[in-house]
Parts: C-alpha cells; sequence; structure tokens
C-alpha cells in the first residue's frame, strides 16, 4: 500500500515548552550514538508501510543482513500475538524484521534486545485517513451494508454509528483501535468503559520501546531522517509509488460528528497517534526546519526524476471494489527501478532463498 498525504513541513502544529519538556523527559532527543547494526520494523495496515519495508528489503541485500522471516508467504500473523514458532529457524543472530505482526514485546526482545545499536520503529498514519482506506480496500463498506461504498462517507457514518456495528466489527486490522491491538502489550480493544490513563500507560510502554515512528503525512521527512540516523546513500531511500488507490470519489471535508466519534470510539488509536505524531515533530524540529525543507524539496526532485527513468505507463489491478495503480517499468530499465516494483512476497521469497544457501 501506498497512499501518502504529504503537507509542508512549515503547516505542522507547533509544540508548547511542556510538550518539548515531556519529550526530553522521555529521551526522544538522544546524543549521538554509536552506529545502528539491527532494525526491527513493526509493519502496520494502510500506513505506506509497504513502502518502508521495499526500502528495508532492500537495505538487507545491500547490507547482507540477517533477517527474521515468516516460515511461509509474507505475514507472521495479523491476529496472534507473534512468537518465535512463526519464524523460520534462526541460524545467526537476526539482525533486522519488516514483515507482517501482531507486536509482541517478550518475544521480540529476545531476538531484539533494546541497545542502543538496535532501532525499534514503525509508521502510523491518521486515524480517519486509515480507516478510509481500510474501508475501501477491505471492501467493509460492503460487508457491513453501509449505505456508501465512498470511503469518505462510509468511514464518517461507521464511526458516528459506531456501537450498532460494533459487533460485527472484526478485531484487529479491520476493526476498530487497530493501532492498539498490534502495538501495545494489551491486546483487548479499549472499550468506552476504558479510562484514559489505561490507554496512557500503554503509551509510555511504547514510548520507551519504540525510538522512531514516522506519520504517514509527512512520509519524505520521516524517510529523510531515517537515512539521516541509518548513514544510508541518497538511492536507499528512494522508491516509487505502487498500489496507490485510483480515486473516482470527491473527498469531502470531515464534520465535528466525524472527529466527535473518532476520539470516542477509537480513542486508543486517536492517543497513540497524536503522542507519536508529537515526537515525529521534535525530530524534525531537531533536524532543523529550513535544513528540512531543503532536503524535502532536492528528495523530491530526484524522486521525479527517477519516475521518468524507470516508468513507462501505469496499469490498473482491481482489489474488491476499488483500481491500483501499479507501475510499468522500461524493459532496459536499471536494477535499481526493478527492485522498487518487486512485491513483499517476491523479495521475501528471494531473501529465504540466499539465506538458505547461507547455511548450507
Amino acid at each position: 500500500l501506498i497512499f501518502l498525504l504529504r503537507r509542508p513541513f512549515c503547516s505542522i502544529l507547533s509544540l508548547s515548552r511542556n510538550d518539548l519538556y515531556h519529550m526530553e523527559s522521555h529521551n526522544i532527543l538522544p546524543a549521538t550514538q554509536k552506529p545502528i547494526e539491527k532494525i526491527y520494523f513493526l509493519k502496520t495496515h494502510k500506513t505506506g508501510s509497504s513502502t518502508v519495508v521495499n526500502i528495508l528489503q532492500r537495505f538487507t541485500t545491500r547490507h547482507k543482513k540477517y533477517a527474521v522471516l515468516p516460515k511461509s508467504h509474507q505475514i507472521f500473523s495479523t491476529r496472534k500475538p507473534f512468537n518465535l514458532g512463526f519464524a523460520e529457524p534462526l541460524n545467526q543472530a537476526p539482525e533486522i524484521a519488516f514483515n507482517h505482526m501482531v507486536f509482541n514485546e517478550a518475544e521480540i526482545t529476545k531476538i531484539f534486545p533494546k541497545s542502543p545499536d538496535t532501532l525499534y520503529m514503525t509508521i502510523l498514519r491518521d486515524v480517519r485517513s486509515a480507516l478510509e482506506s481500510r474501508i475501501s480496500y477491505y471492501s467493509i463498506a460492503t460487508h457491513l451494508n453501509l449505505p456508501s461504498i465512498e470511503p469518505f462517507v462510509a468511514a464518517e457514518h461507521l464511526a458516528i454509528n459506531f456501537p450498532k456495528y460494533q459487533n460485527h466489527v472484526r478485531l484487529g486490522y479491520k476493526g476498530s483501535n487497530w493501532y492498539y491491538f498490534q502495538m501495545s502489550s494489551n491486546k483487548s480493544i479499549p472499550s468506552l468503559e476504558t479510562n484514559a490513563t489505561v490507554i496512557q500507560k500503554e503509551i509510555e510502554k511504547l514510548d520507551k520501546l519504540f525510538d522512531f515512528v514516522i506519520i504517514t503525512e509527512m512520509f519524505d521527512e520521516g524517510l529523510i531522517l531515517l537515512k539521516n540516523m541509518l548513514k544510508l546513500e541518497d538511492d536507499e531511500i528512494e522508491y516509487l509509488t505502487i498500489n496507490a488507490r485510483k480515486v473516482t470519489w470527491k473527498k469531502k471535508s470531515h464534520s465535528a460528528k466525524y472527529e466527535e466519534a473518532i476520539k470516542k470510539y477509537y480513542r486508543g488509536d486517536y492517543m497513540i497517534y497524536n503522542h507519536f505524531k508529537k515526537r515525529f515533530i521534535l525530530k524534525l524540529e531537531e533536524y532543523g526546519r529550513k535544513r528540512m525543507e531543503n532536503d524535502v524539496r532536492k528528495f523530491r526532485e530526484r524522486l521525479l526524476d527517477l519516475n521518468k527513468k524507470c516508468i513507462r505507463g501505469y496499469r490498473y489491478k482491481k482489489k474488491s471494489k476499488i483500481l491500483l495503480t501499479i507501475p510499468l517499468i522500461y524493459k532496459n530499465a536499471s536494477n535499481h527501478c526493478k527492485e522498487m516494483t518487486i512485491t513483499i512476497l517476491k523479495y521475501t521469497n528471494m531473501l529465504r532463498k540466499m539465506q538458505y544457501s547461507m547455511k548450507i
């Protein structure tokens, strides 16, 4: 999935002194540390995470990292918390993970102990935007017989009338509070009665675990920060847009009722997203406003040039009732162009073969 909502850095909300003090107290502005050797990426649903996975898969092959891979297909699990039994046998200490899973701190920290040379990261998207994307991708409007299949209309209706549908919405990535379910140690979805303090305690745990959280609405800025942290080359964070939805409807402005419904029925996700959005903005401030604006401009110029070199056109793949955009690569395109369009499943299978040959 890639459906990126880019906003200028200068338009992002500012932070108060209290916010800055809070972030500093949680060590979100770490001093320069020794090079990062290991990466754990928690892949989330409908957030642009597939683009990040492609970048990390290319990173794995280029830097000869040993990856934790599912026993089959490309997903560890979307329902059950991760355990080592879901993974291919490990023949050496793993250095990277990026396939879909439900986070399980106890198991993950066994193979990726928290240390200065290990980066825990994920990506989060605005709760309303992510809900709209899920509704169209998983045909939730059709399954729940919502009054409209247009994702903006259907998402608003579902959120405002959530009590009517809550027993029919599946747990986890197709249901409500998917970030809370996938990330936190408490796998029960927070109810209306769940005190915000309970959710906040889970967020504080996540705050200590996850070193870096990209915000989809500032995706390119996130990649530039990642490049800086990992000391990557420019081409290592380049990407081509794949599986973007071909939108055939007009986006409508959100109502105040919709906003209140998200805060009420999707409280866990709403609080998680806003917490890490503030953290992300602080990282941008630390990087430097002018410096980031300049780097983003140069990066997007590179992406435009890359598109001209790689893409000869597009085809559209039908998924449920939506069309996904698939770029067509020139036959004589570079390996770099081709690598960026390899599916997660195909790349995962390639890595399995590579790692299997290493142990023989």
